[in-house]
């Protein structure tokens, strides 16, 4: 049996709000076949690679894409079809068989899921608001009229920064 092994370690911070995308790097240990874009078949030589890993659901299908980036800057997508009611980026563990996937492996993803909190933070912000009135400055032109101005100022703030790490490996049989 030949045993391909893919460890692809990506630890990101992740600061998007329902958003399913990550950017890491992809470690290569051997020869790697995958297909792409219209079923065409091409091999990753071992090495490191830029990749994005995006979660997509598009006319009721689930799938990942993945944008693969080498040293010399040539891009190569693969997209891996999931189960509708598989969830990637979360704590677990799963496995896919080659058919399942339309690649030429099987896939075993191991993911941890790491949140943390800032201390609190506290600051001040701009902000404004309309004011509609009678007074001079507000009409057309110059002069009194009826219309809107803005009033200015800052307030104080204080939040915690939430940070969510993803560690996620894949194995591939």
């Amino acid at each position: 049996m030949n045993l391909k092994l893919l460890s692809a370690v990506i630890v990101f911070p992740l600061f998007m709000v329902g958003c399913e995308h990550i950017q890491g790097t992809l470690d290569v240990n051997s020869d790697l076949s995958l297909r792409g874009k219209g079923n065409k078949v091409f091999t990753l030589a071992p090495g490191n690679y830029s990749m994005e890993w995006t979660q997509k659901h598009l006319a009721g299908k689930k799938y990942v894409k993945i944008e693969l980036k080498d040293a010399s800057g040539k891009k190569h997508n693969v997209h891996i079809p999931l189960p509708k009611d598989m969830k990637v980026l979360g704590d677990g563990s799963f496995q896919l068989k080659a058919e399942q996937i339309k690649q030429p492996f099987d896939l075993a993803v191991h993911s941890k899921v790491q949140p943390s909190d800032s201390e609190k933070v506290f600051a001040t912000e701009y902000c404004s608001i309309p004011v509609y009135g009678y007074g001079y400055g507000y009409g057309y032109g110059y002069g009194y009229g009826y219309g809107y101005h803005y009033i200015s100022g800052w307030r104080e703030v204080a939040y915690h920064a939430h940070t969510t790490t993803h560690f996620l490996s894949a194995e591939l049989n």
